[in-house]
């Protein structure tokens, strides 16, 4: 009986301390959310810059929604991942309705596919000149990656020769790729970058956001803190 009670008293104690803790972390995110303003005025942003989903959390109105931050601050370059390529399905969506809130042409690429949007619909390929407010955006998953690394690696063993094989194996931006990115920030409960592109990280800024609840607010902060960091490139 006396060991039946101790059960129920320690998993009272840690239900409590569950509960505290979650308390602590809210209010904490609160005074942030009040001591940060939902947009900042920056002197440097990055060029590039790459967001990891936590795949549950890739839907179409939030990524759209984090499109939509970038766009605000004039960020033209961008490069979408979730590891089970859930946003690769799903890109013409997005897109679509990304480009209805956007002024200007949102050049897109899924992986060897190039397309442009305005205005909620697809533009022909005559038609797609570059325009003030126009916006790079590129769609990966673990699978298009690995298709990448393949096929570049096959073409560096085959059409090298001995002495220049000695070379370093390297991925560069070929057709448009994207080289690596200034800003990689994951968005989910638990910081991971797993399956993104080891050749895209490169020198990049870390940055985390836990949940899309104020997406406004927490993408201002790690801009704030990208635009006083110093860059280990120089840029």
């Amino acid at each position: 009986q006396l060991h039946r009670v101790w059960e129920l008293v320690l998993k009272w104690m840690l239900w409590t301390m569950h509960i505290i803790l979650r308390i602590l972390r809210r209010a904490t995110r609160g005074f942030s959310y009040l001591t940060t303003p939902s947009h900042v005025e920056l002197k440097k942003v990055p060029k590039s810059i790459g967001i990891a989903f936590d795949s549950e959390l890739a839907r179409t109105m939030d990524v759209v929604r984090v499109l939509q931050c970038c766009a605000s601050y004039n960020l033209q370059d961008v490069l979408l991942y979730d590891i089970q390529g859930s946003m690769v399905k799903n890109h013409e969506a997005i897109a679509l309705l990304f480009s209805k809130s956007h002024n200007g042409l949102v050049n897109l690429r899924v992986g060897s596919r190039t397309y442009a949007a305005a205005k909620g619909f697809i533009v022909k390929d005559d038609k797609r000149a570059e325009s003030v407010g126009s916006i790079r955006v590129e769609f990966m998953s673990s699978e298009i990656s690995n298709e990448i690394v393949t096929k570049e690696l096959r073409k560096y063993c085959s059409n090298e020769g001995p002495t220049e094989r000695k070379k370093p194996f390297h991925i560069g931006t070929k057709q448009g790729r994207h080289d690596t990115t200034d800003l990689l920030v994951t968005i989910g409960g638990h910081f991971s970058v797993k399956g993104f592109p080891s050749w895209l990280v490169g020198p990049a800024e870390l940055g985390h956001i836990q949940s899309l609840e104020d997406i406004n607010t927490d993408f201002a902060r790690i801009l704030r803190v990208y635009n006083e960091s110093v860059q280990r490139h120089g840029a």
